[in-house]
């Protein structure tokens, strides 16, 4: 996920996250916070969650840009 736009995380944002990992994790796939915002960082930080976080995209996941209105 590209969260260099997201300006807050709740605790029921992360329960939604939560959720998207363990799906992945049955497929064996991989969940990244990419780019996080300084208060999703400090969040997901305070949380626990920090092995999510990624600075940039990881080199071998395609990027896709997916417009939300």
């Amino acid at each position: 996920i590209d969260a260099s736009e997201m300006v807050f995380l709740s605790s029921a944002g992360i329960r939604a996250l939560l959720m998207v990992h363990k799906e992945l994790n049955i497929v064996h796939g991989r969940f990244v916070i990419s780019k996080p915002t300084s208060f999703v960082e400090q969040t997901l930080t305070t949380s626990g969650f920090q092995m999510w976080l990624e600075k940039g995209f990881p080199e071998d996941m395609p990027v896709a840009k997916i417009e939300v209105w």
